[in-house]
């Protein structure tokens, strides 16, 4: 005999399966419908046309890819900075004269944020040698790059010894490029030996 609470049971397995079973026989349906043949995502469809005259058939095939979802590598477009925007140098003047146990203070302006990969770097050159003396990634204040530098710890053993002619620039530099992106005019400074 079936009594009231198998009745409620099988009405609620019922509630339970029936949209499952609804959503199985959409899935089949979906999958089985007439959308074309698809192969790894590419869409084949080759009509025949019959030549009434002839036996020949023409076969067109149209293929249809669909977007990746992949990432994309991006190739590094280095700014371009027309004349106007410049690393302007501050000091010191062209031509100053320090001596070798100076510490020297170098500063300049960028008129532009640095980006993450970017930085400022003061460069010494000297006897055909370029030296990377001291790289900024953010201004001291505004658009002010300043640099504390003392000669004695820097210059090399030639030049304790003998009046040394150095010059000095201030170039741009990306971690994305190889050159730099733009590089201020090159000032002299003259370096007396220590007495």
């Amino acid at each position: 005999m079936v009594t009231n609470g198998d009745v409620s049971r099988r009405r609620q397995v019922i509630y339970i399966i029936t949209p499952f079973c609804l959503f199985l026989l959409g899935l089949i349906l979906f999958n089985l419908g007439g959308y074309g043949s698809e192969v790894d995502g590419v869409s084949i469809v080759v009509p025949t046309a019959v030549v009434p005259t002839a036996v020949q058939t023409e076969q067109i095939v149209s293929v249809t890819t669909t977007p990746s979802l992949l990432p994309t590598a991006t190739v590094y477009a280095p700014p371009v900075y027309d004349e106007q925007t410049a690393v302007t140098l501050l000091g010191p003047p062209d031509g100053t004269i320090f001596r070798l146990q100076d510490a020297v203070v170098f500063y300049w302006t960028w008129p532009h944020p640095l980006t993450d990969d970017q930085q400022l770097t003061l460069y010494f050159q000297n006897d055909g040698k370029i030296i990377p003396v001291a790289s900024l990634i953010e201004p001291n204040l505004g658009t002010t790059y300043r640099a504390t530098l003392s000669l004695a710890d820097l210059l090399i053993e030639e030049t304790l010894s003998t009046t040394a002619a150095i010059q000095w620039q201030i170039r741009l530099e990306s971690s994305f490029a190889d050159s730099p992106l733009t590089s201020s005019p090159i000032r002299t400074i003259t370096i007396l030996p220590q007495r």
